[in-house]
């Protein structure tokens, strides 16, 4: 999960990203949150004409490094999850060969 979010006031606001709800500080105003295929972005009409143009520019690169990343962890965790299969595959694989082999020489 990636949640943007910025401190202080507009026109004075600093963006960061977490990885976790969690970390945001109190107070924080969360601008987006983007978790897996989904992404949900909250810039009304009032937040969006208090910001100036290099915040909302800012807020906008950070979308779309949040939404990079999280594509990038989902791609890391899928192939993890494939490697983690097939070895649990081949050992599935190794261990009935290795009962098949023991029973037929006993």
């Amino acid at each position: 999960m990636q949640v943007i979010y910025a401190t202080g006031q507009p026109r004075l606001l600093e963006f960061a990203i977490a990885e976790q709800r969690q970390a945001v500080p109190a107070g924080a105003i969360v601008f987006a949150i983007c978790d897996g295929n989904r992404l949900v972005s909250q810039l009304d009409e009032y937040l969006f004409a208090a910001i100036t143009d290099e915040e909302y520019y800012t807020y906008m690169g950070l979308l779309r490094d949040a939404v990079e990343r999280e594509k990038r962890q989902l791609r890391d965790r899928h192939a993890a999850s494939t490697v983690r299969r097939f070895f649990n595959w081949l050992s599935g694989l190794a261990t009935r060969e290795s009962a098949t082999i023991h029973q037929s020489g006993s």
